[in-house]
């Protein structure tokens, strides 16, 4: 994944590529709620150097609970961003965060939004 300066902030997050360092600073909790409102389903958990943007994904069995696993590994790999995911019978729940500095970045809800286009496949 190539990583870009700055995103246009006018494309859907799903489409945005991510971001270097300095464009990719910890954001300010009014655009981490503007940024989660264009990720439904998806919430913020934890508060100050350990928020995350957490969501879990239903499935109709194990096997399609693992490859959607298999599939944000792939994402993960590429991005050289890699979310914390819990993985049950049926269900899937992806942590997005960023490790290094404890804080919500433009990255983790960009990665958010690719995590919906994979169960969407858009």
């Amino acid at each position: 994944m190539t990583l870009k300066s700055q995103p246009p902030e006018n494309q859907p997050l799903e489409n945005r590529q991510l971001c270097g360092t300095p464009a990719n600073q910890p954001l300010k909790d009014d655009k981490q709620q503007a940024l989660l409102a264009e990720l439904p389903d998806w919430h913020i958990a934890g508060k100050d150097e350990d928020k995350q943007i957490r969501r879990t994904f239903h499935f109709i069995n194990y096997a399609d609970a693992l490859k959607f696993t298999a599939d944000i590994g792939s994402l993960a790999e590429q991005s050289g961003h890699y979310p914390t995911i819990i993985t049950t019978y049926r269900k899937v729940t992806v942590m997005w965060h960023t490790a290094e500095s404890g804080h919500l970045q433009l990255n983790d809800f960009i990665l958010a939004a690719k995590t919906n286009a994979l169960v969407t496949g858009s």
